[in-house]
């Protein structure tokens, strides 16, 4: 709830156009994972539902204005082992939207 709670505020702060990209952090695996340390997908999964979910909280506004902004986001996933982890919980995100 924390995160999604944080996302939602980073989120608004950034459809305001407060920035001129957003470079958003996973939720913490490997030695702060604790039970999950090692379940990369599982981490991935908990990162977009929690990006999802903060979106979802902003206003129709700002979310209009964060569809609009022209800043980049990006996710800074620090292992490189893990991308295709956050790469398939993203494609899967969008598969289960359309």
């Amino acid at each position: 709830m924390f995160y999604l709670l944080v996302n939602h505020q980073v989120r608004s702060e950034h459809a305001r156009g407060a920035c001129a990209a957003l470079r958003l952090l996973p939720i913490s695996g490997g030695i702060f994972g604790g039970e999950l340390a090692d379940t990369p997908a599982r981490m991935a999964a908990m990162t977009v539902d929690g990006l999802v979910g903060g979106l979802a909280m902003l206003t129709a506004d700002e979310q209009e204005q964060l569809r609009s902004h022209p800043a980049a986001l990006h996710m800074c996933v620090f292992m490189e082992a893990e991308l295709p982890a956050f790469t398939d919980a993203w494609a899967q995100y969008q598969a289960a939207t359309v």
